[in-house]
């Protein structure tokens, strides 16, 4: 997936609004991904991605590798990647389950919500995706809550670890894991991209 040539050009700003252009495959793929980190967090946005039939074979194992996704309970999340998302704001047992029953719902919301401006976005006819300027933190915080599922997903911990990852040029092996693996390395490798791109239009805009 490439995020420095022609199928994807950095954010410029538009008037009211920050511009990027992402071409339709790409497109499909990174509203996937939104789409997937809220069903993560227990939202399904499958109404609001166009029905184009037949996933490619990569699109379906990026999608299937985020389904772990069952958490009825209000202790810490099963899932890595749903922690990462929903991380525990006390060290007491009590004072968690009370913090999490008064305010988990809300914070999923919140983040779900950042998440569909992207889906809708991506959803829109054209190669542009525009940012509205005085949204765009909100736009920023939905690509780092992505960002953090697929860097527990990757077993990203350390910049070393990160860089590693923006330098494959394939997969490690041939099993449908490793495919799987290059395929969200390389999802990862462009929303970091596409993201300090944004902020850097954001901050020229200011």
């Amino acid at each position: 997936m490439g995020h420095d040539g022609d199928s994807v050009k950095a954010f410029r700003r538009q008037k009211s609004m920050l511009v990027a252009e992402v071409d339709h495959v790409e497109k499909r793929i990174l509203a996937g991904v939104f789409a997937d980190t809220a069903l993560l967090l227990g939202t399904s946005l499958e109404e609001e991605i166009d029905g184009e039939p037949g996933l490619t074979s990569a699109e379906r194992s990026v999608e299937d590798f985020f389904k772990d996704i069952s958490q009825q309970d209000l202790g810490e999340p099963k899932d890595p990647a749903l922690a990462r998302l929903l991380p525990n704001a006390y060290e007491d047992e009590a004072s968690q389950v009370e913090f999490r029953r008064l305010t988990e719902g809300d914070i999923r919301a919140a983040k779900v919500d950042r998440l569909r401006k992207w889906v809708r976005a991506l959803q829109e006819p054209g190669e542009e995706v525009c940012v509205p300027e005085q949204e765009a933190g909100d736009w920023v915080a939905a690509m780092t809550d992505v960002r953090l599922v697929l860097a527990t997903r990757l077993g990203i911990e350390t910049p070393e670890d990160a860089q590693e990852i923006h330098t494959r040029t394939g997969p490690d092996g041939e099993s449908s894991e490793e495919y799987t693996q290059f395929a969200l390395s390389q999802i990862y490798s462009a929303l970091t991209w596409l993201q300090e791109s944004l902020l850097t239009a954001l901050m020229r805009a200011t």
